[in-house]
This record gives C-alpha cells, sequence and structure tokens, in this order.
C-alpha cells in the first residue's frame, strides 16, 4: 500500500506499471524534480488546462452571451477561489515550500519584476 494519502498501491510487473507512473500522486516527502505532482496531473491542470473552458463554452450555445454568462462567471469564481486556498497550500506547508523552495522563492520574483519594468520597457526603443 502507498505510504500517503491518495498514492496508489506498488504496482507488480505488467504493462500497467507505466500508467501507474503516469498518474499517480506522489507522497509529500518524495523529491519530484521534473513535475509538480506527475505527468498527466500536471498536464491536465497546466498545459490544457484552456480546454476545461473552452469546450464547454463551445458546447453552450449560439447565443451570446446568455449561454456564456453562467459558465464565464464559475469559471471566474472557480480561479478565484483556487489561486487562494494555492496560496496557503504552497506557502503555509513546510513540507510542499521546502519541496519546492526555489520555484516558489524565484518565479514569483521574476515575474515581479518584470511586472514592474513592463512600463519602463514599452517606452524603451529597443531595436
Amino acid at each position: 500500500m502507498g505510504d500517503a494519502i491518495g498514492s496508489l498501491p506498488t504496482p507488480g510487473p505488467g504493462p500497467a506499471l507505466p500508467l501507474r507512473r503516469f498518474f499517480r500522486v506522489p507522497p509529500p516527502r518524495e523529491r519530484v524534480p521534473f513535475w509538480h505532482v506527475s505527468p498527466a496531473i500536471d498536464m491536465a491542470a497546466y498545459h490544457f488546462s484552456w480546454m476545461w473552458v473552452l469546450v464547454p463554452l463551445m458546447l453552450a450555445g449560439p447565443n451570446y452571451p446568455d449561454d456564456y454568462v453562467a459558465l464565464y462567471v464559475a469559471v471566474l469564481t472557480f480561479g478565484f477561489v483556487h489561486r487562494h486556498y494555492t496560496l496557503g497550500y504552497v506557502y503555509l506547508d513546510p513540507e510542499i515550500f521546502a519541496r519546492h523552495r526555489s520555484r516558489f522563492v524565484w518565479v514569483p520574483l521574476i515575474l515581479g519584476a518584470g511586472l514592474l519594468a513592463t512600463p519602463y520597457l514599452l517606452r524603451a526603443s529597443i531595436p
């Protein structure tokens, strides 16, 4: 049995091993150098997150904006709430913060510096 909630039992030999590695959620103390959680979860959450909104909007109907308003508000609400719960998950959980310390410190600093530099870069005449 796995050591963390949500982890899969240790797989036996067979063709299911690659799929179990692709979809598994690692325990909090395990180092994951290339993925945040696992390949499947990261790709669904980060690389293809636009599909979770675009596909339902395409199926919502042809009457703009009446067919889209409720779904649009739901997506904005989920994003707003999720963003704030994620901040607590990242910065208040010592195990998670220690596991990805450089990502959680340097990325916000670099993005913040880029945001502050934007007005100056827009006014600069860079060839």
